[in-house]
């Protein structure tokens, strides 16, 4: 997965123009792509996310409390270092492309929590 079009084609991640209740826009991370996840590299996976940011314009990505993305990380199927690897993915895409997460909700089904 070396292209633009390849990682957003991998099904990784991906925006569906919708928001979450206090309107910030949706990254969403499905559990049916997480294998991929393991063979992206963080600073690729970090290139997705701040794309994804960029779709929606400026007005959303900038640092402020008001603005920012809410991401959606299904982990039904994550494992300990697929999940470890795109906490560092979002880490890169905050400080490089300067983008804001105003929260992250996981999904983790109860047959899953320890």
């Amino acid at each position: 997965l070396s292209t633009g079009h390849d990682l957003l084609s991998s099904g990784v991640a991906y925006t569906c123009g919708g928001v979450d209740n206090t309107d910030h826009p949706l990254i969403i991370f499905p559990a049916s792509h997480h294998g991929a996840i393991l063979y992206l590299p963080s600073n690729k996976l970090a290139s997705l996310i701040g794309y994804l940011a960029y779709m929606w314009g400026p007005e959303f990505s900038r640092s402020s409390s008001s603005r920012g993305f809410c991401l959606l990380i299904d982990q039904c199927i994550y494992d300990e270092s697929s999940l470890n690897q795109l906490i560092e993915a979002i880490a890169i895409a905050i400080s490089n492309y300067n983008i804001t997460i105003n929260r992250a909700l996981i999904i983790q089904p109860s047959n899953k929590r320890d």
